[in-house]
């Protein structure tokens, strides 16, 4: 093999898992590691642990981050969903997003418990730091900073699926000066509310799905079938400042800012 530097191929190709020809621009790839680099292998989380097969790809983002890069351990929540493929002659039994979530919750101790890897960084936080790095504004109430979550934009009201960020423009766009100036739209408290899963049991029980007792049959319409009907993902508002006309009427006034010129002469805050 080519002479390299990066101590992750040399540690990879050491152990046999690199291919010798198995990559058209070693020497490119060697250069492109010189910096701290970002990585994810995939799992699927069709159940509540991971099996033998998966260690490679672990142990792969364990060395790779004690090269000094940055593992990311993604979790399929899509291909969790069909269920396990392997040695099947039927069909496979089809999982619910809840053991799903249920199985990402445990598989995530094996990367956040710090036996094989430093304590990982979520990719959310790492989205959050990003924006914040580069002065986009991210309303408090749709935020996790504090332990007092004000407003949720999942069903469960305990997660933040999405979010609202812009960047401000000093006198042409900022966030609204009210004290409900971001939140979450909960069209749940409208319609399928939490009450009406006996007046929908007869109109969706021919999916097969539906449980057979009436505790059973509020959890599975409230976290499941009616998010099928609408979705999990509930909708944002913000409201945003554009109406500057009197700060602008004002510079005309004192000479400050040309009529012609619609934007202000000053530098974005």
């Amino acid at each position: 093999m080519t002479t390299i530097s990066s101590p992750f191929l040399r540690e990879m190709h050491w152990r046999g898992q690199v291919q010798p020809n198995g990559c058209t621009d070693v020497l490119g790839l060697d250069a492109h590691l010189a910096a701290s680099r970002r990585a994810y292998v995939g799992f699927d989380p069709t159940a509540d642990s991971l099996t033998i097969g998966n260690l490679v790809g672990i142990m792969a983002l364990a060395r790779w981050q004690r090269c000094g890069h940055t593992p990311v351990a993604v979790m399929g929540g899509g291909t969790g969903l069909i269920g396990d493929p392997s040695g099947k002659s039927a069909e496979r039994t089809l999982n619910t997003e809840e053991v799903v979530r249920a199985n990402v919750e445990k598989i995530r101790e094996i990367f956040d418990k710090g036996e094989l890897f430093d304590p990982m960084v979520h990719m959310a936080e790492l989205a959050m730091k990003a924006l914040r790095k580069h002065k986009f504004i991210l309303p408090a109430d749709l935020t996790l900073d504090s332990n007092a979550l004000r407003w949720a934009s999942n069903i469960g009201g305990d997660k933040n699926y999405d979010q609202i960020a812009f960047l401000v423009r000093r006198d042409e766009l900022e966030l609204g000066p009210s004290a409900n100036n971001a939140g979450v739209l909960n069209y749940y408290k409208a319609v399928f509310t939490e009450d009406e899963a006996e007046a929908y049991f007869p109109l969706g029980k021919a999916n097969g799905k539906w449980p057979d007792t009436v505790a059973k049959r509020k959890t599975y319409y409230s976290k499941e079938w009616r998010t099928w009907q609408m979705s999990d993902h509930l909708p944002l508002f913000i409201e945003l400042r554009i109406d500057f006309t009197e700060k602008y009427l004002k510079r005309i006034r004192v000479g400050e800012q040309p009529v012609n010129s619609p934007t202000p002469d000053a530098v974005d805050d």
